[in-house]
């Protein structure tokens, strides 16, 4: 037997969603957290507006400074980005050069999508990473703005956790 398609079943529920993507604005104090919902149920949007600055955390991953990034502010309400909702969170400062580590503990973010590995220098030209740029991330631009670089979600290959809390 198959086991269910987690995505679709977290897309189905009016109660919990689960971290897509990041996409780090170009001034790198701004971050959009894309769910896994592509339009949000009235009880979920509700419960999502109810996420605090210290239930996301923002850890670098190894020897990065600064090694934790502060979230000032949940921006409400949900932003629609590109017709997709996204949590749009505003932190202290811009995290180093390497990976961190958004994490959201809140009951309306599934266990198993409540995080996802990230980068904060993503739009940074670098003659070493325009190759892989162009090959690892997503490419979003406006007319007249500069672009933004949106780094998908990395998971690990295990078997998540059942979905019984997810209905």
């Amino acid at each position: 037997m198959i086991a269910p398609d987690r995505v679709a079943d977290i897309r189905a529920s009016n109660a919990l969603t689960g971290i897509d993507f990041v996409q780090v604005a170009p001034t790198q104090l701004e971050l959009f957290v894309f769910v896994q919902h592509l339009a949000l149920p009235a009880p979920l949007a509700a419960a999502l507006a109810t996420i605090t600055p210290d239930q996301v955390h923002i850890d670098a991953q190894g020897a990065v400074a600064p090694a934790h990034v502060r979230v000032l502010q949940h921006v409400l309400p949900i932003p629609l980005v590109d017709g997709r909702p996204a949590l749009h969170l505003v932190v202290q400062v811009p995290g180093g050069f390497g990976w961190y580590r958004l994490r959201i503990d809140h009951p309306a973010l599934d266990t198993f999508f409540n995080d996802i590995l990230f980068s904060f220098k993503a739009c940074c030209p670098s003659e070493f990473a325009s190759s892989f740029v162009s090959s690892s991330f997503g490419v979003i631009t406006g007319n007249d703005e500069p672009p933004i670089i949106t780094a998908f979600s990395v998971r690990p290959c295990v078997t998540p956790p059942p979905m019984s809390s997810i209905r």
